[in-house]
């Protein structure tokens, strides 16, 4: 999938839906990579997208862990 960044204000405590399209080069699993800043902080989101009948060539994403701090994480290999 190619990126073509985009950005979008959102308004404050309201949720939003967003529709975005999605050409994949291959089938199989891709992610849409997802960007948020909020008040300052930039955290970022992978939505996986299954494109045709192929098998993803990457498992799914591993379980949600708790690091000490009791922040939630959630590992992802990179291929």
């Amino acid at each position: 999938m190619g990126a073509t960044p985009a950005a979008a204000t959102l308004p404050s405590g309201q949720a939003t839906t967003m529709t975005v399209e999605v050409v994949p080069s291959a089938q199989g699993m891709a992610y849409l990579h997802v960007f948020t800043t909020q008040n300052g902080a930039t955290s970022a989101t992978s939505i996986p997208v299954q494109v045709g009948k192929a098998q993803p060539a990457l498992p799914a994403a591993g379980e949600l862990k708790q690091d000490a701090a009791g922040e939630k994480i959630r590992s992802m290999q990179v291929k």
